[in-house]
């Protein structure tokens, strides 16, 4: 879609482009009419060349009619507005009578009165800048589709994004392993498998981190919350993301939008990259959060540009922290106070 989007806009340059051409063409023509001796028969003999040139200009724009016809057509389901802007083009080169001009102006040259001629070559130049107004807006209305579909899609990336990290940050709130689906159980022996029944509570045992609702055994030994192995796959993941939201800030850039909190997010990112981050169930939930709540601000501002609304962000997958983990988290804090003969 995008790639038909930015055809569009670069076919209707291309048309642009093509009579700027004639306008060019048109102008040096007007200078050699000027010098055309008086005799009738010299005249005829330096005009052969500017006949020529002319019949080669009126099947131009006759092509060019067509080509803008075409293009309103391919555009009209997708475009409407660049669509209706191609179309008058279009239509210019007909009210202008642009192809009978340019095809009368022919004869006209090799005449004997010069002031009729250069009168007939005025009206030439004045139909071309007449098409070339108007292709002027068929140009910008092809460019704003395209600037349009770019949002929408840079959008979807940004939501896709946000799913991906919703999705790394339910398995890591329930002890789950890189890759799995959130609520998959783990398979014996894997790294991160869940605490059998009897050991949860046990302190020091990396991989057996409680589940929520399990009595968040494995809390007060935090160094141990994920196994070695885990941890390097959560880092590889971590990795990738960071690459995903560098690709979606170098598409923010160059369509001009604001990048602060995709850049926010990405700080976040590389935090949480840090083994002994990744083994700190507190300092994780706030890196996650704090890239959640930066990927909203981001996915509300992309959606309201292209949209144009007000309306409550569709915050793909930033549900609010499972209560289950909240309890992990103070209970964490709460062994940590005992430990350390705090309050």
């Amino acid at each position: 879609r995008q790639d038909r989007e930015t055809r569009l806009s670069e076919d209707a340059e291309a048309a642009r482009d093509r009579l700027r051409d004639l306008q060019k063409r048109q102008a040096g023509i007007q200078r050699e009419v000027e010098r055309l001796p008086a005799d009738p028969a010299e005249r005829r003999e330096a005009a052969r060349d500017l006949v020529a040139e002319k019949g080669e200009m009126a099947r131009e724009a006759a092509e060019l009619r067509q080509d803008l016809t075409r293009l309103s057509q391919e555009a009209r389901a997708r475009d409407p507005e660049a669509a209706r802007e191609l179309a008058e083009a279009a239509e210019a080169i007909d009210r202008e009578k642009l192809v009978e001009k340019i095809q009368y102006s022919r004869g006209v040259v090799e005449m004997r009165d010069p002031d009729f001629a250069r009168i007939g070559e005025e009206g030439i130049e004045a139909s071309l800048d007449a098409v070339a107004e108007a292709l002027e807006e068929a140009v910008a209305a092809a460019g704003r589709a395209a600037d349009r579909r770019g949002l929408e899609d840079t959008l979807e990336d940004a939501r896709a994004l946000q799913d991906r990290m919703a999705s790394m940050e339910r398995r890591l709130q329930s002890g789950g392993s890189p890759g799995a689906e959130p609520g998959e159980p783990n398979q014996p022996g894997q790294p991160g498998q869940a605490a059998q029944p009897g050991q949860a509570g046990q302190p020091g045992q990396p991989g057996q981190a409680g589940r929520p609702g399990q009595g968040g055994g494995a809390v007060g030994g935090m160094r141990g919350g994920l196994s070695p192995e885990e941890v390097r796959q959560f880092r590889r993941e971590l990795q990738e993301r960071l690459q995903d939201a560098g690709r979606l800030r170098d598409a923010l850039r160059e369509q001009g939008q604001e990048v602060g909190d995709l850049e926010d997010a990405m700080e976040s990112l590389r935090r949480l990259q840090d083994p002994e981050t990744l083994r700190d169930l507190p300092q994780v939930a706030l890196l996650q959060e704090a890239i959640r709540e930066s990927l909203g601000r981001l996915e509300f501002s992309l959606r309201r540009e292209v949209r144009g609304d007000d309306a409550p962000a569709a915050l793909g997958g930033a549900e609010a922290v499972p209560d289950g983990f909240r309890r992990l988290v103070d209970e964490y804090y709460r062994r940590l106070a005992r430990e350390r003969g705090g309050g």
